[in-house]
């Protein structure tokens, strides 16, 4: 080996010693430190739970979130009330300008249909499933299939 190969050798073992540490570093084990630590959200109740083990949870502040099958919190409690829907999503409720406002979320917290509803009802037809939610506005009713996409284009 010639004296330009040892050095570049030795500079990319050198960087593979780097890049192992780094990465080791991303996937250490933080589960002891944030299971139930006193910075965590108290969890007072637990309130069903879906195929995957996911339960629905209340604070002692009475908000509800979403914890997966090892206890961490996946979804914060900010939420007025939740209940399982389809497809890894929530009906969830929260108080807007002194009303209570239906949405759905995701399991990540995201909103994926608008707080703008009175309420959402899951509805079974022979083998057809599907959402109904009444517009909190002028009283209109949107159909939505079970992945929360609307059918019509329009509102009644």
């Amino acid at each position: 080996m010639n004296k330009h190969m040892k050095i570049v050798v030795s500079t990319l073992f050198i960087v593979i010693i780097l890049l192992t540490v780094a990465i080791s570093r991303f996937y250490s084990d933080t589960t002891k430190t944030t299971k139930k630590g006193s910075a965590q959200t108290d969890i007072e109740k637990t309130h069903g739970s879906d195929a995957l083990g996911n339960k629905i949870f209340e604070n002692s502040g009475g908000l509800y979130g979403i914890i997966d099958s090892s206890e961490r919190i996946i979804v914060a409690p900010e939420w007025s009330e939740l209940s399982f829907a389809d497809n890894g999503k929530c009906i969830a409720k929260t108080k807007l300008k002194n009303t209570l406002l239906s949405g759905c979320i995701d399991y990540e917290g995201n909103i994926v249909i608008p707080l703008i509803y009175k309420n959402i009802n899951k509805n079974l037809s022979g083998n057809l499933l599907f959402y109904t939610a009444e517009v909190a506005s002028d009283g209109s009713w949107v159909v939505y299939d079970k992945n929360f996409n609307p059918y019509f284009k329009h509102s009644w």
